[in-house]
């Protein structure tokens, strides 16, 4: 029987990390429902006519948009000495197992994957507890990205689920939190 193995090697910089905490958290319900939540509240307060209130939620909403990923991308850096995140991941029939650069080896069984996600440049795998894996499409040796995700489907049992239609939902709800507040801070 032929095994497969497939290796990536990449660096995770901050031009990554947002492709990767987007395609990420889009997927992530919890965080839709805040943002949903953060919306309702906004439109509760400019319906009860608390304008400083419905302001206030829409620059939340702004922040945690334009400041939140810097923010948990500078604590990643944190946690690896203020250095970019230097892994290689070898994927093979009987595991995966991440390498970084200064040598710590983290091994993930696939019964732990519970989802796959794919952005433009990222396939993301989606662990227990709110963690997960960054493969760039890019660097894949020994495979194509199309033969890794059916490699991966195969041995997780589980679908892949484009960024793109959850993007799309959060970039919508962001958009419409920040036109309310701004008409209502020129209608004030």
């Amino acid at each position: 029987m032929n095994k497969k193995e497939f290796k990536i090697e990449y660096v995770l910089n901050y031009k990554k990390y947002k492709e990767f905490s987007n395609a990420f958290n889009v997927t992530n319900i919890k965080m839709l429902m805040i943002l949903i939540l953060f919306l309702l509240l906004m439109i509760i307060n400019l319906y009860q006519e608390n304008y400083k209130d419905a302001i206030l939620v829409a620059i939340i909403i702004l922040s945690l948009a334009l400041f939140g990923k810097k923010i948990q991308f500078k604590k990643q850096l944190n946690f690896n000495n203020n250095e970019e995140l230097d892994r290689s991941i070898i994927i093979n029939d009987e595991k995966i197992t991440a390498t970084s650069k200064r040598g710590n080896v983290t091994v993930i069984d696939f019964d732990q994957i519970i989802g796959i996600t794919e952005s433009e440049n990222l396939i993301i795998l989606k662990l227990k507890y709110n963690k997960g894996i960054t493969i760039d499409k890019n660097n894949i040796i020994g495979g194509t990205k199309e033969e890794l995700i059916e490699f991966l489907i195969n041995k997780c049992n589980i679908k892949i689920k484009s960024a793109k239609t959850w993007s799309i939902i959060r970039t919508i709800i962001i958009v419409i939190s920040v036109v309310i507040g701004i008409i209502v801070t020129l209608c004030k």
